[in-house]
């Protein structure tokens, strides 16, 4: 099992212990669904670092981890920058999902001039793409988040080609 866990997650960091703390949903994941306990590997993803260990302790939302193995994130390669037209319904989610589990790196989502998707609340829309992205990442074991970039329009996206190497363009005819 893989977490990912930001600086304001860690709560206790020694050479022998992690101590953190997660929201409230993925506490819940972690012991209801998941049903880890003490015992239990779990690999937590910090910025700069993978620990890998054994839980100790968990008192929810808090979990101790007693470090085993410590080595830096695996960097994707090559790195893959995916700019996304928004299709229509919710099929955005599906797109980052299998996306992130292949090696994506960034996502950028993009609004056209022919996009029939104009989402009025974009914050939420990005938080759920967010928590998407995190929960591929995880399932298909990567060392690093995938960037989500905000969206952009078209008249925005030279910025992020610009130091491309290969740029590809998917056209269905």
């Amino acid at each position: 099992m893989r977490v990912f866990l930001g600086p304001k997650d860690i709560l206790k960091r020694s050479a022998t212990e992690l101590r953190f703390k997660l929201d409230s949903e993925a506490a819940k994941h972690l012991t209801k669904v998941l049903r880890i306990a003490p015992g239990d590997s779990l690999t937590a993803v910090l910025p700069d670092v993978v620990i890998t260990g054994e839980i100790l302790a968990i008192s929810r939302p808090e979990f101790s981890l007693r470090i085993q193995h410590v080595h830096p994130p695996v960097p994707d390669a090559p790195h893959i920058t995916l700019i996304q037209c928004l299709p229509k319904q919710d099929k955005m989610g599906e797109i980052l999902r299998a996306s992130t589990e292949v090696g994506a790196s960034a996502f950028v989502p993009a609004l056209s001039q022919r996009c029939v998707s104009r989402p009025q609340d974009m914050g939420g829309k990005l938080e759920r793409w967010r928590s998407i992205v995190k929960s591929a990442a995880a399932q298909s074991q990567r060392d690093a988040l995938p960037h989500l970039h905000p969206l952009a329009t078209l008249s925005e996206l030279p910025d992020f080609v610009q130091n491309a190497d290969l740029k590809l363009v998917c056209w269905e005819e």
